[in-house]
């Protein structure tokens, strides 16, 4: 995953975050080979939605938004979609992605909303990670890392970040215990609107 030690070429303010859905995977080393236990199959291709409210009190300038995840994110700034991703990386060089939200941001409350996915397994286009250094008891565990800096027309700036204080729920629209059609083309979806909460990427959800 992204670093976010005192190493990292990025410094990260935000923590790596997740549900209480999926328990870390361990790994161990036999005989030169990696071998990975712990994920069971009610925890693979998770969905999950974070939202994270804050407030703009003072005339902005710019607004930037790194993000990462394992596995894959949208993200909704207001409501508004920006983007998603993460493209496909290494499995230890993870990627992260940069947005400028300067013109979605107004005076006030906002919010930063995700919906998340966790594969959980590997597949043709998603390598699981491998954390740096010689620990790796959580490698493999679902997650979202994101950073958002602020700075205002009279000089300062001030950094915000995924953390303890982000809601987080599982999104139940999307079908977790789908078939995987294959190594390439993942797992089947399937999508029920009825059961994911209406405006829950709005400021006032």
């Amino acid at each position: 995953m992204v670093d976010v030690s005192e190493y990292a070429r990025v410094k990260w303010h935000g923590n790596w975050i997740w549900g209480k859905y999926v328990s870390p995977r361990r790994i161990r080393s036999i005989a030169g080979y990696e071998k990975t236990i712990g994920i069971k199959p009610e925890e693979k291709n998770i969905f999950m939605l974070i939202r994270k409210k804050f407030k703009v009190e003072k005339e902005l300038e710019t607004a930037t938004i790194n993000i990462s995840a394992d596995s894959r994110y949208k993200l909704f700034v207001n409501g508004e979609y920006i983007g998603r991703g993460i493209n496909r990386c290494e499995e230890y060089y993870w990627y992260y992605n940069t947005y400028d939200v300067s013109e979605l941001l107004k005076s006030g409350e906002n919010v930063i909303a995700v919906n998340a996915r966790f594969y959980g397994r590997a597949l043709a286009y998603y390598t699981p990670p491998k954390l740096p250094g010689k620990s790796k008891s959580n490698s493999g565990k679902g997650g979202v890392i994101f950073d958002l800096y602020l700075s205002f027309k009279d000089g300062t700036e001030t950094w915000l970040g995924s953390d303890k204080d982000c809601k987080i729920t599982r999104n139940k629209g999307e079908r977790s215990d789908m078939p995987l059609k294959n190594g390439c083309l993942g797992f089947l979806e399937e999508y029920d609107t009825t059961k994911v909460p209406k405006d829950w990427n709005e400021i006032n959800f």
